[in-house]
C-alpha cells in the first residue's frame, strides 16, 4: 500500500441490516433499523440475517472447534481483508508485519460449558464438586477451554489469515474496540507493524 488507508468493516451482532457493506447501506437508504423487540430478550436487538460462518472462515474444520465469539470475530475480519481490497501479493512479501489486535469483552469462562455443573447443582443450589470431578466432567467437550481464552479469536485470525506479525488481545470491556484500534495505529506510527487488522467482540455472540 503506498498511502495510509484505514478500512472500517466488519459484522455488527447488534445489526440485522446485512452482513456485507451494501446492505447496510441499502437499508440505511430505506430507513431501517433491524432493531426489534422480542421475547427471548429484555432488550431490543436485531440478529445478523443469514450469517453462516463457513462463507467466511477459510478452515471449515477449526469452526466446530470455536465458540461463538470466536466465530464472530473470524468472520469479521474475512470480511475486514475483503473490503479493504488488499492483495495477496502484500500478504506475500509483508507477512512478518501484518498482525492482529482484538478487543475482547470478557472471557467467556464457564457460559457455553454450564451442562456439567448444572447436573451437579444440589438441591440448595452449590455445586457438588466431587460429582463434578468424578463424574459429570465428562460432559465437558475435548479442549473445551481453548476456545474460550479471550487470545484464541486473535490468534485464529492470524492462522487463518496466515499473519506472522504481532498478536495479542485486549480485555477492557466496551472500550476493547478502541483500545485495540488504538495500539494498532501506535504500532504502525512506530514501524513495528506495516498493517493491523484490529476490532473486538463487544459483547457475547449468542
Amino acid at each position: 500500500m503506498s498511502t495510509p488507508i484505514a478500512v472500517i468493516s466488519g459484522l455488527g451482532g447488534l445489526s440485522s441490516l446485512g452482513i456485507a457493506l451494501e446492505h447496510h447501506l441499502a437499508s440505511h437508504q430505506q430507513g431501517e433499523t433491524g432493531i426489534s423487540h422480542t421475547e427471548s430478550f429484555p432488550y431490543p436487538l436485531g440478529p445478523a440475517a443469514s450469517f453462516n460462518p463457513r462463507d467466511f472462515i477459510k478452515d471449515r474444520k477449526s469452526i466446530r472447534m470455536m465458540t461463538h465469539q470466536v466465530k464472530l470475530g473470524v468472520a469479521s475480519a474475512s470480511l475486514a481483508f475483503e473490503n479493504a481490497n488488499m492483495s495477496t501479493d502484500y500478504f506475500e512479501q509483508h507477512q512478518e508485519t501484518c498482525g492482529v489486535i482484538y478487543g475482547s469483552f470478557f472471557s467467556q469462562g464457564f457460559l457455553n460449558s454450564a451442562e456439567p455443573y448444572m447436573a451437579s447443582l444440589r438441591e440448595d443450589l452449590t455445586v457438588d464438586y466431587d460429582l463434578l470431578g468424578h463424574e459429570n466432567y465428562r460432559m465437558f467437550p475435548p479442549l473445551w477451554i481453548l476456545p474460550r481464552l479471550p487470545n484464541t479469536a486473535g490468534g485464529q485470525v492470524s492462522i487463518q489469515q496466515g499473519l506472522r506479525g504481532m498478536s495479542y488481545s485486549v480485555v477492557n470491556g466496551p472500550a476493547g474496540g478502541m483500545i485495540a484500534t488504538g495500539e494498532a495505529m501506535e504500532a504502525i506510527q512506530d514501524d513495528r507493524a506495516s498493517m493491523v487488522l484490529a476490532g473486538a467482540a463487544e459483547g457475547e455472540a449468542v
